[in-house]
């Protein structure tokens, strides 16, 4: 008898090879420490956003763009209905209602011109975040720190 490596093989199964390493914990469930997404929860997409145009978030104060993140994060714990049943959301119907001209040929430039229904996020005072609703996924086109676009 040759000699072996000291392990013994379960019966009925060989082991070629070198002996296999176990996998951590963490590896083997790479979604333990996460809550699994809940499909009903409100989420805000950013792949539509105008991110050249007047309401860019470029210019925004880094302050201003972590309570924005902040009060997303709020948001993407509730449903749409509990969004956009009072405040912070708000749908305003057709987009060529927009008070603001610019904003109005901003979104025919971007494409948008199809759109029936344009609608908002209540971030802070006069900070809004425009866009559309596909529930539950709200697509951000425009962020409006002074509140110009629909003042």
């Amino acid at each position: 008898m040759g000699k072996g490596s000291g392990k013994r093989v379960p019966a009925g199964r060989i082991q070629t090879g070198p002996p296999r390493k176990a996998v951590p914990a963490v590896a083997a469930n790479p979604t333990r420490g996460f809550t699994p997404v809940d499909q009903t929860l409100f989420r805000v997409r950013w792949n539509r956003f105008d991110f050249r145009g007047p309401w860019c978030l470029g210019a925004s104060l880094a302050d201003e763009l972590v309570n924005l993140h902040v009060r997303i994060r709020e948001m993407e714990s509730m449903t749409p209905h509990q969004v956009f049943c009072g405040d912070p959301g708000k749908d305003y119907g057709d987009p060529a209602r927009l008070p603001n001209r610019d904003a109005r040929f901003r979104l025919q430039e971007l494409g948008f011109a199809d759109e029936t229904r344009i609608s908002r996020l209540r971030i802070n005072g006069p900070g809004r975040l425009y866009g559309f609703r596909r529930d539950p996924e709200f697509y951000a086109v425009f962020w409006d720190p002074k509140h110009e676009i629909w003042p």
